[in-house]
């Protein structure tokens, strides 16, 4: 077991985290607290921009203690075929959404996906 002090140190830089905030525990009685990075020169502290760095889970148990942190791989069931179909689709989609996104297509018809991209292909055609 160990203490919230040692805790709520960034894994990586043994900072002290600033407290994000307090969960329910779910289905057992304690709670899972937030922290997140705020030294800047750690690789999990806030990034120009950014307001705060990464955030870890603490979990304390009704009675207050908090078991260690686990490390290492972390096991979890295998997906059945259909489930890794489906993350598989969603992966997908998300990449196509980023893609669509850094090309400033976000909220456009396909109609003037297609009025676009005809136009950047005479630019370049012209350019060459």
């Amino acid at each position: 077991m160990t203490t919230l002090e040692e805790a709520r140190r960034c894994p990586h830089c043994k900072q002290p985290g600033a407290p994000q905030g307090t969960r329910p525990l779910g289905n057992r009685d304690g709670h899972i607290h937030i922290f997140a990075c705020m030294n800047t020169r750690c690789r999990w502290g806030p990034q120009p921009g950014d307001d705060r760095g990464e955030t870890w889970l603490v979990q304390q148990l009704a009675d207050g203690t908090i078991p260690e942190r686990h490390k290492g791989e972390k096991d979890f069931p295998s997906l059945s075929p259909d489930q890794k179909s489906m993350a598989q689709r969603t992966l997908e989609q998300i990449r196509i959404e980023e893609e669509v996104e850094r090309a400033g297509l976000a909220g456009k018809t396909s109609v003037e996906v297609d009025e676009q991209a005809i136009s950047d292909d005479i630019r370049r055609i012209a350019g060459d």
